[in-house]
């Protein structure tokens, strides 16, 4: 059974900021037309030294957080925004798929947006209709991941990678 288009993507970005904001855009590509008229923005984090005691804030964006990126989504009559807790180089799959699954939602519209199983970085995502997913589920045909695996298969490898480098050294 065919479910619906995906896009896969690697979730280790290597840049700052992220580009929540690309993602949104091209997963949203996923549902056209439904998504077209929406606008996604990523608010980066304050990049902060950690050595630094001075709290000057006076030149601060009063829109981003210390800690945490902002993701938004606007429509023409409403904003909706996430906070995406991840601050490394690492998209936060889950907040991205959870603002783009709302924004359908309150557009009364049945796309939502999943996650794949992958045994990689790289992350599975498709849209389809939610009837069709589930149909999908129960017939067997369709298995679903959590939206962070591809991000938490990556990182294992890196920790994997890094003890096998320094464990060469001693």
């Amino acid at each position: 059974m065919t479910v619906g288009p995906g896009l896969v993507f690697d979730t280790e970005t290597d840049v700052y900021p992220n580009g929540h904001d690309h993602l949104l855009r091209r997963l949203a590509g996923l549902a056209a037309p439904v998504l077209d008229d929406v606008l996604f923005e990523e608010v980066p984090h304050v990049e902060s030294d950690d050595d630094d005691d001075d709290d000057d804030d006076d030149d601060a964006d009063p829109d981003q957080l210390r800690d945490a990126y902002r993701l938004r989504a606007f429509l023409p009559e409403c904003t909706f925004e996430i906070v995406a807790g991840d601050r490394s180089d690492w998209l936060d799959v889950p907040a991205v798929l959870g603002l783009l699954n709302t924004v359908c939602e309150a557009l009364g519209r049945d796309i939502r947006f999943v996650a794949l199983p992958t045994d990689s970085q790289e992350a599975h995502v498709i849209a389809a209709p939610a009837d069709a997913i589930l149909r999908a589920l129960a017939d067997g045909s369709l298995v679903l991941a959590e939206a962070d695996a591809a991000a938490t298969s990556g990182r294992a490898y890196e920790r994997a990678a890094l003890d096998a480098i320094q464990a060469r050294r001693r």
